[in-house]
């Protein structure tokens, strides 16, 4: 079969040389295996700061799951917390859930350590899934749903 041009006064049949320049150029355009994997690593990392940003962390406060907010105000208000040490005041922090618990210098080291460890999972996670999905024959493919932390609403 002998593809066709279009040109200006309709179709026509290409010739060898352009039908060989032409699938030449199909073949270079097409994505390579490292840009596969690229590719793949840039939806694995936005998956991973997605759950770092929204995800959330959990702290048990009196029996109680309750999960904090994750975002970079949050992160950096709650910073402001275990700076303050013993001056925390005793003010109602909500949850991600609607409920408020009333914040506390233990609360507020629980919150960090809890947002810490959460990171720090979220992250080897995305480093487990990247050596996988570069070790598949297809990384294009790859399903990197699974085997990540629990998040806010997983429960």
């Amino acid at each position: 079969m002998t593809l066709q041009i279009a040109t200006s006064a309709g179709q026509r049949d290409m010739t060898p040389a352009e039908e060989a320049a032409w699938i030449a150029q199909m073949a270079a355009d097409a994505p390579t295996l490292d840009d596969k994997r690229a590719t793949m690593w840039e939806r694995i990392k936005a998956h991973r700061e997605r759950l770092s940003d929204q995800g959330g962390y959990k702290v048990v406060v009196n029996g109680v799951d309750k999960w904090f907010h994750s975002d970079a105000k949050s992160k950096t208000q709650q910073l402001g917390l275990v700076i303050a040490g013993a001056a925390v005041p005793a003010i109602q922090w909500k949850t991600m859930d609607g409920t408020f618990i009333t914040m506390s210098q233990a609360w507020a080291g629980a919150i960090f350590a809890a947002a810490a460890a959460q990171d720090i999972a979220i992250f080897a996670a995305a480093e487990a899934h990247k050596s996988a999905m570069e070790a598949a024959a297809n990384p294009a493919a790859y399903d990197f749903s699974g085997g990540w932390p629990a998040v806010y609403g997983d429960e």
